[in-house]
């Protein structure tokens, strides 16, 4: 099936704190996705790569195939 989301190896810092730390993952087309996890653990972080409103440090994001970075004002366009 082709990945509607990808992270590739996505690590995000603030200061001196590790956010993400050489995250990877991929969400299926057509699937259904949950982000859970303990206060302090990437979730918003993760939200926020994913639309726009902070830039990630190392890696790559993908949504259905584009570059969020090279890309970002087509990638907002396909998740309205």
């Amino acid at each position: 099936m082709e990945a509607s989301i990808t992270f590739k190896a996505v690590g995000k810092t603030i200061g001196k704190k590790i956010l993400l730390a050489d995250l990877s993952f991929g969400v299926e087309k057509g699937s259904t996705f949950v982000l859970i996890g303990e206060n302090g653990a990437g979730k918003s972080i993760i939200l926020k790569l994913l639309v726009g409103l902070i830039e990630k440090d190392t890696g790559s994001v993908y949504i259905q195939g584009q570059d969020i970075s090279t890309r970002s004002a087509e990638t907002r366009g396909l998740c309205a």
